[in-house]
């Protein structure tokens, strides 16, 4: 089962300007610190930028397409699996 789930953004900033994107990656990794495929990965953001579809990568590590809003504002972008989570500021 996975035991860790870590979060990063690339790249961290981008301009609310609609069309701006970024990528959301995820890695899950077991209590032995080995990647695990195959989970069910959900990104979210508490904010209006737009999320697209989740892949995973078959390596642990999942990612998603963020594209900006044209809302000028840090948003938090969350990824979880299972119990675990993670966040990272979107800016």
């Amino acid at each position: 089962p996975p035991a860790s789930i870590t979060l990063t953004l690339s790249p961290t900033t981008i301009t609310a300007d609609g069309t701006s994107t970024s990528l959301a990656i995820a890695t899950v990794k077991d209590a032995s610190n080995n990647p695990l495929a195959g989970e069910l990965v959900v990104f979210s953001s508490n904010g209006d930028t737009t999320l697209g579809s989740v892949t995973d990568h078959g390596n642990g590590t999942y990612s998603v397409p963020l594209t900006a809003s044209k809302t000028p504002g840090d948003e938090t972008i969350t990824a979880t699996v299972g119990s675990l989570s993670d966040q990272k500021i979107l800016q």
